[in-house]
C-alpha cells in the first residue's frame, strides 16, 4: 500500500498537485495507521511474521486487480526516467 502510494505520489508530482496533495494526506493518514497497529502488536513471532507477508502479498495482489496493473506502468514509467 505505501509504495504503491509513494508511486503515485513521484507520478503526480509533475502532473496534478491538487491530486498530489490528497494522496500525500491519505499516505500520512495511512502511516499513521501502520505506526499505531505496529506500536500495539505484542506477538512478533513467526505466525504474525508470516501473517504480515501474506498480508503484504494479498493487498499487492489486490491493488494490481483493483488498477488493472496502472500501477505496474505508472512505477515502468516512473523508472525510465
Amino acid at each position: 500500500m505505501h509504495r504503491h502510494l509513494k508511486d503515485q505520489l513521484a507520478f503526480l508530482s509533475s502532473r496534478d498537485q491538487e491530486l498530489y496533495a490528497l494522496i500525500d494526506s491519505i499516505k500520512s493518514e495511512e502511516l499513521s495507521h501502520l505506526e499505531h497497529a505496529e506500536k500495539n502488536l505484542t506477538s512478533r513471532g513467526p505466525v504474525v511474521s508470516m501473517l504480515r507477508r501474506s498480508i503484504d502479498a494479498v493487498t499487492e495482489v489486490l491493488i494490481f486487480m483493483s488498477t488493472s496493473g496502472d500501477s505496474v506502468r505508472m512505477a515502468r514509467e516512473l523508472s525510465a526516467k
